[in-house]
């Protein structure tokens, strides 16, 4: 399943800290959106490279559903943040 939320934490080291829930599926909705629109350039890609369109647009969607449980942590001398993707 693609991943619907990331949580952002952000812990500066002196402050407050800061949670952030930010839906994916607005982004999701425009990025279908955006394919739909560009298909006949992806298409015209894929026949000048010699590329199977469906298997193309498969891979596309394996690499964004594996992006569920993705974790990254980024720590610097002024905060430490955490995103987390569901």
């Amino acid at each position: 399943m693609i991943p619907l939320i990331a949580v952002v934490h952000i812990e500066p080291r002196n402050g407050r800290r800061i949670r952030l829930w930010l839906p994916l599926f607005l982004v999701w909705l425009l990025l279908v959106i955006l394919g739909l629109l560009l298909s006949p350039l992806i298409l015209i890609g894929c026949l000048i490279a010699r590329l199977n369109p469906f298997l193309t647009i498969w891979s596309l969607v394996r690499v964004f559903v594996a992006m569920a449980g993705t974790h990254i942590e980024v720590q610097s001398p002024d905060a430490v943040i955490l995103v987390r993707v569901i």
